[in-house]
């Protein structure tokens, strides 16, 4: 994993200037993201660098890594004129197979304070594909803080670990003190389950970008 170390405003505009290289090489990717603040703010930015260097985005298709409301990150995509394909509860594995058919690009995550990534929880198996995934008190209290929700489901549909590894580059954002532990066990913990973020180890093209809060323990 490259892990890129930078004050809070460059980091969200750096990782939306990778995005937009990714675009100009190939005008149909497909984009994954997870439910996150840094993750709206770089597509955000991502979309006003397209905009202001008149890069055609037109062609790219995005996915949500999970069906949770009050996503900012989806909304970046919407009100940019962008449909979102998201997990369905009701049928999960028909996402999979979306993903499967078309592969993914680029996949952008986050790392929460419990080490999940989109909605991977503690526990979850490596060959997880999309599922329902019963959130943790420690999940629910970050949404509610940090995120600032109004509210919070028990329950979200998911992309699996499995499903998120396999998009070919996967760019991994994390600001802010808190998540500081989560972004140290996510480069040195064992592969195994009971930090699901530490999976990321496994994959080949993986780029953190990280600021001096959330790698003071790096």
């Amino acid at each position: 994993m490259k892990t890129k170390i930078l004050p809070s405003g460059e980091l969200i505009s750096a990782a939306a200037q990778e995005i937009a290289e990714l675009v100009k090489s190939k005008p149909v990717a497909a984009i994954a993201f997870s439910d996150d603040p840094e993750v709206a703010g770089i597509l955000s930015t991502f979309f006003l660098l397209c905009k202001e260097n008149q890069i055609n985005c037109s062609g790219l298709r995005f996915f949500a890594t999970s069906n949770i409301p009050q996503d900012p990150a989806a909304e970046a995509v919407l009100k940019n004129g962008f449909d979102v394909i998201r997990p369905d509860p009701e049928n999960p594995e028909a996402y999979d197979g979306l993903i499967s058919e078309c592969g993914v690009d680029l996949q952008l995550l986050s790392v929460g304070c419990t080490g999940r990534i989109a909605y991977n929880e503690p526990a979850v198996p490596y060959n997880s594909v999309t599922h329902i995934q019963k959130l943790t008190d420690r999940t629910k209290k970050e949404l509610l803080e940090k995120f600032e929700r109004t509210s919070v489901p028990d329950t979200v549909c998911t992309a699996g670990i499995h499903t998120i590894l396999s998009a070919a580059h996967i760019l991994v954002a994390c600001s802010g003190e808190y998540r500081a532990e989560a972004l140290f066990r996510t480069l040195y913990a064992r592969t195994d389950s009971v930090v699901p973020s530490a999976f990321l180890q496994l994959h080949l093209d993986v780029t953190i970008y990280a600021d001096a809060l959330a790698a003071e323990k790096l």
